[in-house]
Order: structure tokens, then C-alpha cells, then sequence
């Protein structure tokens, strides 16, 4: 009590110079002074917690000298903890006593409560999240709090951290849960998180974002973020509901595959979720790709005037249909578009062999003068700091084309696999030398159009 005296006293020196120019805050800090501790929280609570602009730091003190008393709202040491961290802002009133208390506070609490002190000052007091449970298959069951979930499977726990987005100011809808039954018999449960909430931008604007999730085993796997509409208000009215079904929705198409779709909008379509082969396939590439970067010397310096090896160690892909390659050393990459306009193309051990030029072929081969990371393939962002120094270019030869059909991951069943044999190519590049390639090239890689 001798600390809020002081406190109070330090305020009504200063409430000529500070607290005039704000009525609530001062209205607040006076009703505190009568002891009117219910009528100080109903004055403050709004001004200390307000969202998404900044609360008022001098509100936040005294709002969190309550909360850790108990005087006008329920004890919350909690809360307590991360309005005083709020209210350390440089300039504020009360920075200094905000600091010296609010440490004093943390040294009370238990590890988690410090975290979700550190948590609820960066997103703000009014989130809505209610943490929820939901039965799985058998005896599992994952719980879902602000910052983890703790999946329960064939009796063992394990804990994922930072499952739900977060963001300052966000506002949760309930955590939804669907199963669904899918593969070839439809019999093989599957079950999906989704996490919804309201997330403020700049210019008085809300974005409703939609989170998925699907849980595997003993694992909470991350299959999309997406942005379903956006709403113009200083303010999201408390009454502002929705019925998720109205924006995206979750099935299983013909072939078994769950998906989920969007209903409307310019982002308006469904997709795949892929299956566990499909996920330890690419986290397999994935791995061996870091493994083999790791081995690079990215330092190396190389010979500028050197003929191309035409040896490739990988394969990537994209569109209708491109594929390109790359040497272990990362120091030459091999490109191969094909143009169907031209060439036709039939998906499932369909097989074209082309003699070069040809209008719907092209084949270059790029050589640099040191090892290049990002690779200008299949991407429409320009990269800087390539050192290209040579282009050679197919002017003969043959290759041949292999396509699986379509759909060879859930993920997009516009996909397919390309296997691309390149056999008996002379290059020439820009100084017209020629050369011949002698073994042969042989890249494979997944390609198709993604929406």
C-alpha cells in the first residue's frame, strides 16, 4: 500500500503536464485514489488493453498493480507481468517502477507463466483463444493452446511448439476439427485442425486467416495458410462471426485424396493434401539436397573458358514442361523446355524423340565462374550475383520424353513425373565453338502447371 501512495502521489504531481490531455486515463488514476478500485478497472482495462493501436502506458501500470493485487479485477499475476512490461516504453510516466516491479514479479512466476506473460504483451489481452481437446482415433486426442499442442498417441505425449499464427492484435474464432475418410475405400480416417482468427493491418483493415493442419502419428503437420477476405473497420465489432463453410471447405475428391477448397474470390480453388509417401519423399530430397550443398565450396573460383561437363547430380522442374539440372559442384546447370504447342505430348509412358533444332525443343547449357546457389530456372524473381559466363546451346542431337500421368502427387493433380534422355548432342556457343556430348544426360523431375 505504501508503494501505490507513492505512486499516486508521483502521478498528481504530474497530472498537470501528463494527464490532462487524457480524460479517461486521469478519470481512472482519480477513482483509484478514492479507492474505488472497481470503477478505476472499468475506466483503465479498456484504455490499458486496447488493440490493435497501443494502450496507454500510465493505464497499464495502474491497471497492473490491480491485477496483481486483486483490487478491481481478479488477481491475474499474469497479466500483471505483461502490463508492466507494456508500460516500460521510453518516455513513459512510469517506466522506472513498471521495470523495478514488473521484475520483481517475474521472479514469482513459474517458467510458464513467464512465457505466457512474454506471449500475451506481444498479442494483446483480448485474443478470444479458448484452448480445446479433441478425440482422435483410439485413445489419441490432441489439446491446442496459444502456444502449443500436445498430441497423445498409442498412449506416449508429445508436445509441438507454436502451432497456432499469432500476430499483435489477432482474434480467434473456436479451433475446428474434421475427420475425414479417404483412400481408395474411403476407410482410412484423417484429421484436420483449423485455426481461425481476425488479424489487424495498417489503414484500419481485418484479414481472416485460415490455418490448416493435419495430425499424423504423433505429429502436427502444417498443409496451408490462407487469407479467405479482408474488412475495412477501425474496429472489429464483437458480434463479428462467420460461417467458415461459407469461405473453404474441407473433402475428398474422386480419387480418395482429401482436399480442401476455397469457395470465392480471386483465390478461389482446391487442392490435394499430400499423403505421408509423398511428404517423406520430398523431406527425403530435401535432406539429401542439404547434404550435398554442405559439401560445396562456395568459395572456389573457376575457369571461365572451360567446356561444359555434362554431368548433372540433380533435377528440378516446373510448367508444360521444363526441366533443369545441375553439376555436384554447382558450378554448371543444364536447361530443357519443351513447348506442347508444338510438340505433342500424351501423359503415361508417352515417348517423342526429336531431332534438334527444333521449334519446341530448346536445350542450353550454362557455365559460371564459381559455385551458383540459386539457379534462374522456374522462378520469376530476379536473382543478382550471377556470374553466367558462358552459354552453349543444343544445335543437334535427340531426346526423348517420358511422362507418368497426371496427378502423381495429391498435392496437385495437374503434376506429373518427366524423365528427359538426352543423347548425341553437338553445342556451340557464342564464339562458335562446338562440342560433342558424349555421354548421355538424363534428368528426372516432377513438372506440370500448380493451379
Amino acid at each position: 500500500m505504501r508503494l501505490q501512495i507513492l505512486c499516486l502521489a508521483a502521478v498528481l504531481c504530474a497530472a498537470g503536464s501528463v494527464l490532462d490531455a487524457q480524460t479517461d486515463t486521469a478519470d481512472g488514476v482519480a477513482a483509484f485514489a478514492r479507492a474505488d478500485y472497481e470503477r478505476a478497472a472499468e475506466i483503465l482495462k479498456p484504455v490499458a488493453e486496447r488493440w490493435p493501436e497501443s494502450g496507454d502506458p500510465v493505464a497499464q501500470f495502474f491497471m497492473a498493480m490491480m491485477y496483481e493485487s486483486g483490487r478491481g479485477v481478479p488477481a491475474d499475476a499474469v497479466r500483471a507481468c505483461a502490463l508492466y512490461n507494456q508500460a516500460t516504453i521510453p518516455g513513459a510516466l512510469f517506466r522506472t517502477q513498471s521495470l523495478n516491479l514488473g521484475r520483481r514479479l517475474r521472479l514469482l512466476l513459474g517458467t510458464e507463466e513467464r512465457e505466457e506473460c512474454e506471449f500475451l504483451q506481444g498479442i494483446g489481452f483480448d485474443h478470444g483463444f479458448q484452448p480445446v481437446t479433441f478425440a482422435l482415433e483410439s485413445l489419441d486426442s490432441i489439446a491446442v493452446n496459444l502456444r502449443s499442442a500436445t498430441v497423445t498417441h498409442q498412449g506416449k505425449q508429445k508436445r509441438v511448439e507454436h502451432v497456432v499464427p499469432t500476430a499483435p492484435g489477432v482474434i480467434f474464432f473456436p479451433v475446428e476439427h474434421t475427420r475425414l475418410l479417404a483412400g481408395p475405400t474411403r476407410s482410412t480416417p484423417h484429421h484436420y485442425i483449423e485455426v481461425i482468427s481476425w488479424i489487424p493491418r495498417r489503414r484500419q483493415t481485418w484479414v481472416l486467416k485460415w490455418s490448416l493442419f493435419e495430425v499424423v502419428r504423433d505429429n502436427v503437420i502444417s498443409v496451408t495458410d490462407r487469407e479467405l477476405t479482408t474488412v475495412s473497420a477501425p474496429r472489429l465489432p464483437a458480434n463479428a462471426s462467420f460461417d467458415l463453410r461459407e469461405f473453404v471447405q474441407l473433402g475428398v475428391n474422386d480419387a480418395g485424396v482429401p482436399e480442401w477448397t476455397i469457395l470465392s474470390g480471386p483465390d478461389a480453388l482446391s487442392q490435394g493434401i499430400p499423403s505421408d509417401a509423398e511428404r517423406d519423399e520430398v523431406a527425403a530430397l530435401d535432406r539429401a539436397r542439404r547434404i550435398a550443398d554442405d559439401r560445396v565450396d562456395w568459395n572456389r573460383v573457376m575457369d571461365a573458358s572451360r567446356k561444359p561437363s555434362m554431368t548433372y547430380s540433380d533435377a528440378g522442374g516446373c510448367g508444360n514442361i521444363h526441366l533443369y539440372g545441375w553439376s555436384l559442384d554447382r558450378g554448371e546447370a543444364i536447361s530443357v523446355s519443351v513447348n506442347e504447342d508444338f510438340v505433342p505430348l500424351t501423359p503415361g509412358s508417352s515417348i517423342v524423340t526429336l531431332a534438334l533444332p527444333h521449334p519446341g525443343v530448346s536445350i542450353e547449357v550454362h557455365v559460371y565462374d564459381r559455385p551458383t546457389k540459386s539457379l534462374p530456372f522456374c522462378t520469376d524473381v530476379a536473382i543478382g550475383g550471377l556470374a553466367k559466363l558462358e552459354t552453349w546451346t543444343a544445335i543437334t542431337g535427340t531426346v526423348t520424353i517420358e511422362l507418368s500421368p497426371r496427378g502423381v502427387r495429391a498435392l496437385q493433380p495437374r503434376l506429373y513425373r518427366a524423365r528427359v534422355r538426352i543423347t548425341d548432342v553437338e553445342l556451340t556457343n557464342t564464339a562458335g565453338e562446338r562440342i560433342r556430348q558424349a555421354p548421355p544426360v538424363t534428368l528426372t523431375a516432377v513438372v506440370g502447371t500448380f493451379y
